[in-house]
């Protein structure tokens, strides 16, 4: 475990498929977005929160491309959002879902005012085997997409 803090201007961007995944916090460590980020399009997630980590979103950012999901949260993983816009361009798609969460990972929006600018294809949420996403009665278009969201297996969203 440890933890990672970055400031302003941090470009993520993966040519031509060879990155899978953008971010990945796990190991029970933390990682705190500050803004400035830009998340290009990628074949896997572009923030996966797994193994017990911690990722704190407080800072503006924006999409430009999609992968299999922007949000992927599983195996004791926790994402929580804080009173951020974020800023889509380009109609990105995200073929599985905007945000996932699943086994027992979890994704809290409900303390903060969160918006997305902009739109995307795909289903808005994901989630599968007692994931959780907590919106704090934001409702099912909290996330963008173009698609309903979806919840199995014991998972919540509320």
């Amino acid at each position: 475990g440890g933890s990672w803090q970055h400031g302003s201007d941090f470009r993520l961007h993966f040519w031509g498929g060879s990155t899978a995944n953008g971010i990945v916090i796990s190991f029970r460590a933390s990682c705190t977005f500050q803004g400035g980020h830009v998340f290009a399009a990628m074949t896997g997630s572009q923030i996966v929160v797994t193994g017990n980590g911690v990722c704190y979103v407080a800072g503006n950012y924006s999409i430009t491309g999609g992968g299999v999901c922007h949000y992927g949260v599983f195996d004791g993983g926790q994402l929580v959002l804080r009173s951020i816009t974020v800023t889509l361009t380009g109609t990105p798609a995200f073929t599985n879902a905007f945000a996932n969460a699943g086994r027992v990972g979890s994704i809290n929006g409900g303390d903060a005012t969160f918006t997305f600018s902009g739109a995307a294809t795909g289903s808005r949420y994901g989630i599968n085997a007692n994931g959780v996403i907590w919106v704090n009665g934001k409702g099912p278009n909290a996330f963008p997409g173009s698609v309903a969201g979806y919840v199995n297996i014991g998972g919540s969203y509320s």
